[in-house]
């Protein structure tokens, strides 16, 4: 069984997969009276399900067809910049990284890596060094997202720096014995090992 968190199961639930006693199967909407069709698809593994999801087409050889996949994907990047001061170096980067073409090499099959880059929002650019000597460090920067969570009145607020994907878990709500909802899926490899409900994606 893959991880929680293979992209081939979280697509696959989406489409109304889902595992049961380590079987992964679909129910199907219409099953035969008499029982002479199945009313479920079985996979072996979350990459199956995810190829039948997919319709499971097949290239000339045999082999599973190529899909092209864009992933949002946020990189650190080391960037020299000759200008007269580090704030015109500083604006120089946020005019040049805004959607940037970008060259990250080649990919096994020879093709070039091409992709957009710009900056994260909310986030400027860490000086690390000016002319070759080690810049003064701001006790209060940092390249981390923050989240600050305030709990009043048993209502939660949360507040960042920068792009964070949050969300929260009442747990007081599940020792309750009421009815706990889940956390969205995304967040399945960091709440199944707290014993923490995930949200099941409807059929």
């Amino acid at each position: 069984m893959l991880k929680s968190n293979s992209l081939c199961e979280q697509i696959a639930r989406t489409c109304g997969w889902t595992q049961v006693n380590g079987q992964i199967y679909k129910l199907l909407e219409k099953a035969s009276a008499d029982g002479d069709e199945p009313n479920a698809l079985y996979a072996n593994d979350w990459e199956e399900a995810y190829l039948l999801a997919c319709g499971n087409s097949t290239a000339e050889d045999g082999s599973p067809t190529q899909r092209e996949y864009s992933f949002d994907i946020k990189l650190l990047a080391a960037v020299r910049v000759k200008a007269t001061s580090p704030d015109q170096a500083r604006q120089l980067l946020h005019e040049l990284f805004d959607s940037a073409d970008c060259n990250g090499g080649a990919w096994p099959s020879g093709d070039p890596v091409l992709f957009e880059a710009s900056l994260v929002e909310g986030q400027e650019p860490v000086l690390v060094t000016h002319d070759g000597h080690d810049a003064p460090v701001d006790p209060a920067a940092t390249t981390s997202p923050q989240v600050l969570v305030v709990v009043a009145g048993g209502c939660a607020e949360t507040y960042t720096s920068g792009e964070v994907d949050v969300t929260i878990y009442d747990k007081d709500m599940d020792d309750s014995g009421e009815e706990p909802s889940g956390v969205p899926l995304r967040f399945a490899h960091l709440a199944e090992p707290l014993d923490i409900p995930v949200e099941v994606a409807s059929t």
